[in-house]
């Protein structure tokens, strides 16, 4: 560990804030990105519409654990590559689609999103768009929940088998698809 870290500038070494921060134990930075330097920045910042959700202690310590989309009734949301191939804050809380994995018929050409049984119900069902056999190319593309399944079927090569059931999982197939302009735009920057 001390010759990774004096590749990298830290063990002992005397910048008080090193290259990591206070991992290398002497630094006073915070490791969060809220340092007390000039040139630090809070990449945790709310904005007007996309706002943090943060656990905050009697004393005033602050974690952040999450986004909400406030002109979507505060509805948690991630940042993710949308369908349009822009970077958005899509829905956190969906049923997700394995692309090619779980099916809603014999033929297995209905695909499902799948979500445990002992939880809310999602409002939506995500699908990641693949390129070729075996690579997603990152775009999301959410949908309304759809019917609900507790039977499925899988897809292995061409055969299709099933159906079959899992106490713990529930399975919802595509409603309407949401327009990836309904959900807030970001852009890449360096700081």
């Amino acid at each position: 560990a001390c010759v990774m870290m004096a590749l990298l500038g830290g063990c002992g070494t005397s910048n008080p804030d090193g290259p990591l921060g206070d991992a290398g134990g002497s630094g006073s930075g915070s490791g969060s990105g809220s340092g007390s330097g000039s040139d630090s920045i809070d990449v945790n910042k709310s904005g007007t519409r996309i706002k943090a959700r943060v656990l905050t202690t009697p004393d005033g310590a602050k974690s952040f654990v999450g986004w909400v989309d406030t002109q979507r009734n505060n509805e948690a949301c991630a940042f993710r590559v949308a369908a349009d191939g822009m970077t958005r804050c899509l829905p956190s809380e969906v049923a997700n689609e394995y692309s090619g994995f779980y099916y809603a018929d014999a033929a297995c050409t209905i695909p499902l999103g799948l979500f445990y049984t002992n939880c809310t119900p999602p409002q939506y069902v995500s699908a990641i768009a693949q390129v070729c056999a075996q690579t997603a190319d990152g775009r999301t593309t959410i949908y309304m929940r759809g019917t609900e399944y507790t039977t499925y079927y899988t897809k292995s090569g061409t055969s299709c088998s099933g159906p079959r059931t899992d106490p713990t999982l529930v399975f919802y197939g595509r409603g309407a698809e949401v327009p990836p302009s309904d959900f807030q735009a970001a852009t890449s920057a360096i700081e």
